[in-house]
């Protein structure tokens, strides 16, 4: 398997990470791997590496500001994640997730929650403990059921609900509800 660690872009303030591994489950299978120890890194990006589950080795990057875990095999969030503090931006899109857990609400920086084509049926009342989350992406989601509740999220500037299965009139009920909101979405399920 080749492995390869690159640095892209380096600033006094800014680092950001990108590790490619080829089709590895979990890097916890490179013990004798030299991983960087730098605390200033901000963003790790593990994009398309056929990834199982969330590598506990993450846990380690208090620092980072932005996690990139897209089009991997991801099915659950571990709830160790909320040790990264900083995190202000978190990417799964393309996984195999399909519940928001209620834990990750303990994020206190986070404001973009990204997770656009993964089985997610429900945008359960746990989403109104995410009080500082501006931008929630579930395009090509399995949303077929919104809280009412969610109209108290008046944080929220930006919602992509385009291709699921939301029916027009709760569309339209959410964007009367949530004047402010961007809401991306696709207008014509008619599911009801």
């Amino acid at each position: 398997m080749r492995r390869t660690l690159e640095t892209y872009l380096m600033c006094s303030k800014l680092i950001i990470l990108f590790i490619c591994f080829s089709a590895i489950p979990s890097m916890a299978q490179f013990p004798d791997y030299d991983w960087p120890t730098d605390s200033t890194i901000t963003e790790l990006s593990l994009r398309k590496e056929g990834l199982k589950a969330i590598p506990e080795e993450i846990w380690e990057y208090k620092s980072l500001k932005m996690l990139d875990l897209s089009k991997n095999d991801i099915a659950t969030i571990p709830s160790w994640i909320v040790e990264l503090t900083n995190l202000e931006i978190l990417i799964l899109n393309k996984n195999e997730i399909s519940v928001i857990p209620d834990f990750l609400s303990a994020l206190p920086k986070l404001r973009v929650l990204k997770l656009a084509q993964n089985p997610i049926d429900t945008l359960r009342e746990n989403i109104l403990e995410f009080k500082t989350l501006e931008e929630l992406d579930l395009w090509n989601a399995d949303i077929s059921y919104l809280s009412p509740k969610l109209t108290k999220m008046t944080q929220l500037k930006k919602l992509d609900l385009r291709q699921t299965y939301l029916s027009t009139k709760e569309l339209i009920w959410l964007a009367e509800a949530l004047p402010n909101l961007d809401l991306e979405s696709s207008f014509g399920c008619n599911c009801n």
